[in-house]
């Protein structure tokens, strides 16, 4: 939560650095590794320049990301992500610009873990953050996943991060 005086209320916000980055594990069918899996998701946040925004992360399994799937694309089948933005109207790639600090947010993105991990398994040589160490196979949201999603290559390895991003 932003702390503002009433007179920031009128003046152009400024968050403090780094807001919330909120991971929920609503599932069990995946034994789910939550500390790489933030240290990647605030790579991510740093190297797209959005950490000053709100954002929340929430692992389900097939059947609640199914449901939500069937909801909200009237798709009946669960699936690897979904997100809902707190903004609206925006290009793809385009960065909010709030006008007020509550508005310092960029929504909630459901990861369908067991989705994926059962993606993972299709596949050979791929190296999986969500999971125990263990060689599996390039799952769809490979960012998450451990590919090196940056320049479109697989690898049987840990993923580098990019220049200037490290994982402490």
């Amino acid at each position: 939560m932003v702390k503002c005086s009433f007179t920031d209320f009128f003046k152009v916000p400024r968050c403090p650095p780094g807001m919330s980055l909120v991971l929920r594990n609503l599932q069990r069918a995946v034994p789910l590794r939550r500390v790489p899996l933030r240290q990647r998701m605030e790579i991510v946040r740093s190297i797209l320049g959005v950490q000053k925004f709100d954002l929340g992360i929430i692992c389900v399994d097939n059947k609640s990301i199914q449901h939500i799937n069937r909801i909200y694309r009237e798709k009946n089948t669960p699936t690897d992500v979904l997100s809902f933005p707190f903004h609206e109207n925006l290009k793809a790639g385009e960065i909010p610009q709030p006008d007020f600090p509550d508005d310092y947010n960029l929504g909630d993105i459901f990861l369908g873990v067991e989705y994926i991990f059962q993606q993972c398994k299709e596949n050979e040589d791929y190296y999986d953050i969500l999971t125990p160490p263990r060689r599996m196979k390039q799952a769809p949201w490979g960012h998450i996943c451990g590919s090196r999603w940056w320049t479109g290559q697989a690898s049987s390895q840990p993923a580098s991060q990019p220049a200037g991003a490290s994982i402490t």
